[in-house]
């Protein structure tokens, strides 16, 4: 892990620090995209984009993206916080986030 390798001055008092963060993004409007991640609702059919959701968690001691999450723009679940609950894991006792 590149945190292992970060010198301990860049820890937040001897802790690691993360931020998470989330955007939404369109993509080309394809069969393929539509069935895994479909327009929003109030798009009319054929007027729109398949659009997802996008999460990442970085370690700010070293700058790097350690994590990220992809879903469906609605829908049960699919939300920055559910994206937040599938990448907690990374978590330790003690890190700040």
């Amino acid at each position: 892990m590149l945190e292992s390798n970060v010198d301990p001055r860049w820890l937040w008092k001897s802790h690691r620090v993360y931020i998470y963060d989330g955007s939404s993004v369109s993509m080309p409007d394809t069969a393929e995209n539509q069935r895994a991640y479909p327009q929003p609702i109030v798009q009319k059919p054929g007027l729109g984009f398949p659009l997802a959701r996008i999460a990442a968690i970085f370690s700010l001691a070293c700058g790097a993206v350690l994590d990220v999450g992809i879903c469906r723009y609605a829908g049960k679940g699919q939300s920055e916080l559910g994206m937040l609950r599938t990448l907690w894991n990374l978590f330790l006792p003690g890190d700040v986030r």
